[in-house]
């Protein structure tokens, strides 16, 4: 299984410093380790302003056949066209987001809070979970979503959602032929904290947990309901200690 990864900064403010370049960073790296140098083909990086070569370079390239592009503006036209792009390419993909995450009032009526959860992009541009959640679902590979973000309990909204125990039914949606699955850092009334992990610089505490705690190795290598659910147990327990909840969605279930 070789996957394509974009990995997306949203901090249109610039208010987070470092701490979203890291995550993105350190998050392809544990990808490198955990699935492999050989099963990674694609990486797109998407930041709001344009990297040194310094901060580049910081980038590890699994393998030399390995393509690394880097886009110095997170607009919705450039998620939506690299996603898009991803689509064509016989192979599941990653989404991975670090930064900050909002709250605005329901545009479609189908929150029971009345709030849409969004990303900040550029230019006071926003991503929405409707439109997050259209994007992803509507395709023929599987596609992990994973949102470290402030109100990240539904930053995608799938069919079922993981309480702990089982699945219970989220949305209604006509289930596509895609295997998505979905990982939030926090439930969408709690914020997702940044600290420092003891082995890696700081970031946001689902990404350092995955990381050093190296939850997802086996998800990542075999993407079912049976590896998410046990992933789930190692996030609630480590992101307890931040106050934080993870929310596991996934848009099909398994027979």
């Amino acid at each position: 299984m070789s996957y394509n990864v974009i990995l997306i900064e949203a901090d249109g403010a610039e208010s987070l410093g470092n701490s979203c370049l890291n995550d993105l960073r350190n998050f392809l790296n544990y990808c490198r380790l955990s699935i492999g140098c050989n099963n990674i083909n694609m990486v797109y990086v998407l930041t709001h302003m344009e990297l040194s070569n310094l901060q580049k370079s910081k980038f590890l390239v699994p393998t030399k056949k390995t393509s690394l592009t880097f886009i110095n503006f997170t607009s919705s036209k450039n998620i939506i066209n690299v996603v898009e792009f991803f689509k064509k390419q016989d192979n599941p993909m990653i989404i991975y987001i670090s930064g900050h995450g909002g709250q605005i009032l329901d545009r479609s009526g189908d929150e029971k809070d009345g709030l849409d959860e969004y990303i900040p992009l550029v230019n006071n541009q926003i991503m929405t979970d409707d439109d997050l959640t259209k994007l992803i679902v509507d395709q023929e590979h599987t596609v992990i979503c994973i949102v470290d973000t402030c109100h990240s309990g539904s930053m995608v909204d799938f069919n079922y959602k993981y309480d702990g125990d089982e699945f219970f039914q989220n949305r209604n949606y006509p289930i596509p032929e895609s295997r998505a699955f979905y990982i939030g850092a926090c439930e969408d009334d709690q914020y997702a904290y940044c600290t420092t992990g003891k082995k890696i610089d700081s970031g946001g505490a689902l990404t350092i947990k995955i990381i050093e705690q190296q939850l997802l190795n086996d998800f990542l290598k075999d993407p079912c309901i049976k590896n998410i659910t046990k992933a789930y147990d190692g996030l609630e327990y480590f992101l307890r200690f931040h106050n934080q909840k993870p929310s596991i969605q996934t848009n099909f279930l398994e027979d």
